[in-house]
């Protein structure tokens, strides 16, 4: 089986980090906060701990750029 490297253990950390953050404000805090309260714990987990909302906002940039690729990829296997 394929070993991953440190930094690669480290970025799945981040993007695992990033999950679970949305699913706690999601699924626990928004039935325990009002939508203010809400706001304002986003905003100073943003504030306090910026790295995993960095990393979701990359996340998302980075997804729309590989299934651009996969899709042209596959496109262009099957004209082939």
């Amino acid at each position: 089986m394929a070993r991953l490297t440190k930094a690669q253990i480290d970025g799945i950390r981040l993007v695992a980090d990033v999950i679970v953050i949305e699913q706690l404000l999601s699924d626990v805090y928004q039935r325990q906060l009002t939508p203010k309260q809400l706001t304002a714990l986003r905003n100073h987990l943003e504030k306090n701990v910026p790295k995993p909302f960095a990393a979701k906002a990359e996340l998302a940039k980075q997804i729309n750029l590989v299934r651009a690729e996969w899709l042209k990829q596959l496109k262009e296997d099957n004209e082939n």
